[in-house]
């Protein structure tokens, strides 16, 4: 699947929480629904409309926490149940690896070869190299190695505003 972690939590004092309605990980790019923004999402900034807002604070699951994740030890990384409300974290540096946060073949995939400051875009809930028409939300500013081989792991920073392409 993957690994996120988010890096320079934004403290602004805004919280945002919605209600999720599929099974994500933790640090998937989420935005609001159009037709009911109580509603979280995949995120999607290649529509006319750039929507995505953070990131969930926790994983979602179908069923909701069974007894082995209430064992775990990490209070923070258990599940919500799909439907419930859960609250996005928002940072100002993220890496991520792997294809359930890159998109890593086909049109505007990322490699361990893209140019560090390449402008990056969400489809899909995963960011890859912004296309022609697209709006871009995150700039690459570093290729690391993977934790697992045929992964792509990258840092990358939020843009201060969105910038369409």
């Amino acid at each position: 699947m993957g690994a996120f972690v988010g890096r320079r939590r934004i403290s602004d004092g805004i919280l945002i929480s919605l209600t999720i309605g599929a099974a994500l990980p933790y640090g998937a790019m989420i935005g609001k629904d159009t037709t009911d923004l109580t509603k979280g999402v995949v995120a999607d900034t290649t529509a006319t409309s750039p929507n995505f807002v953070g990131h969930l604070s926790q994983p979602t699951k179908v069923g909701g926490p069974t007894l082995d994740d209430l064992t775990w030890p990490d209070l923070y990384s258990q599940p919500v149940a799909v439907g419930g409300q859960v609250t996005l974290d928002r940072f100002q540096e993220i890496e991520a690896e792997g294809p359930a946060f890159i998109l890593q073949s086909g049109t505007g995939a990322l490699t361990s070869g893209t140019a560090i400051g390449t402008l990056l875009s969400v489809k899909a809930g995963v960011l890859h190299v912004v296309q022609a028409g697209e709006n871009a939300t995150h700039r690459l500013t570093q290729v690391l190695t993977p934790e697992t081989a045929g992964n792509v792991r990258i840092v990358a920073d939020l843009l201060p505003a969105v910038v369409t392409i």
